[in-house]
């Protein structure tokens, strides 16, 4: 499994994701060479050092290069390549997933992207190509659970974790995994215990808690967004809970549906 995550601050960085998934395979000597041979050379020069002076080469023989890079690590072994934040990636290392996507068919390679349907992306274009594509299978993930999140809690918090506060967690955070683990992380900094008493403490923690997260994600919105979003913040502090962005549904580590989704495939993972 290679891991990546786009980030608005890298935009500008030309194959900055590919660089991510890969680059921990190329430190070693050896592996380069391995990796980096045949059809794949042309790739090396992704992985040089970045000349702030240079344009990026984003020709088809560098993706020719990188598909083949790709295609010697899953000879090897099965390969999942997992991308988060799809919508902050930079303009290049898309190119190369819309590259590798239609090329997938008969190599042992899924790649898992995650993408925001609310930010505004530079590159919506390539993010449609990629979700639009035959191979592509697109997941609508939903809340977590009031189960799920009591698992959570009590995996923070302590497995004494009483419910009636369990479920104040789920109601002060929609069931979203990002605001949940902001909230825990408040309510372990404040050393609330986890007890029935202290489920009114948790409600008033949470807005708090969120707050910074929320206020981030309604400065990347539209205009017109980030206003009703902001209502809806503005209006009470259970209703950040409530109207929260939508996130996948965990138990136990695993998806609560799975999701079968085969390898010579891409699967990306929206969420508003």
């Amino acid at each position: 499994m290679l891991a990546a995550r786009g980030s608005d601050l890298e935009r500008e960085l030309p194959f900055g994701v590919v660089r991510q998934l890969f680059d921990p395979l190329l430190v070693d000597p050896d592996d380069r060479t391995r990796w980096l041979t045949g059809p794949a050379q042309p790739a090396a020069r992704v992985f040089e050092p970045p000349d702030d002076g240079a344009e990026s080469d984003v020709s088809f023989g560098v993706l020719y290069g990188l598909f083949w890079v790709t295609a010697n690590i899953a000879a090897d072994r099965p390969l999942l390549l997992l991308i988060d934040d799809l919508h902050w990636c930079d303009q290049a290392s898309l190119r190369f997933v819309a590259y590798l996507e239609r090329r997938l068919e008969g190599l042992h390679v899924l790649v898992a992207a995650a993408a925001r349907t609310s930010e505004q992306p530079s590159e919506s274009r390539l993010l449609a190509e990629i979700a639009d594509d035959p191979a592509a299978v697109t997941v609508h993930p939903s809340e977590l659970s009031e189960a799920a999140v009591a698992e959570l809690v009590r995996g923070a918090l302590g497995a004494d974790a009483e419910q009636p506060f369990c479920a104040a967690c789920h109601e002060a955070t929609g069931g979203n995994p990002l605001y949940l683990r902001q909230l825990l992380t408040a309510l372990e900094s404040d050393s609330v215990k986890p007890l029935a008493a202290n489920a009114g403490v948790v409600l008033e923690i949470g807005p708090r808690a969120v707050s910074r997260t929320v206020i981030v994600r309604l400065a990347r919105l539209s205009p017109d967004a980030a206003d009703g979003r902001g209502r809806t913040v503005i209006r009470g502090r259970r209703s950040v809970g409530r109207h929260s962005i939508r996130a996948h549904r965990w138990q136990r580590g695993r998806p609560v549906h799975p999701v079968g989704v085969s390898v010579d495939r891409v699967a990306v993972i929206t969420h508003p």
